[in-house]
């Protein structure tokens, strides 16, 4: 998951073996950027990597650049958190 402060839009999605990055969703979070991310990586538990710096930036500009629309409200990405959250208990 991206956390980067100002972004239009954050990125859930996962690293592969190599490395590559596969973008899973693109949200805008309900609340602010920092509790988002934290209630995602309490969710996930300790597979869950935060990118921050210049790699995540990259990574929502190439997003943006292919003119990806935003697909999760906040609301929808709540309620991802809540499934998350279920599936881990």
């Amino acid at each position: 998951m991206t956390n980067v402060a100002g972004a239009p839009f954050q990125i859930l999605g996962r690293r592969g073996p190599s490395g590559k990055l596969f973008v899973g969703w693109v949200f805008t979070p309900g609340k602010p950027v920092e509790q988002a991310c934290q209630e995602y990586a309490d969710a996930m538990g300790a597979k869950m990597e935060i990118m921050t710096g210049p790699e995540a930036e990259r990574l929502i500009a190439g997003v943006q650049r292919r003119g990806v629309k935003r697909s999760e409200t906040g609301a929808e990405a709540e309620r991802l958190i809540a499934r998350m959250q279920r599936k881990l208990h």
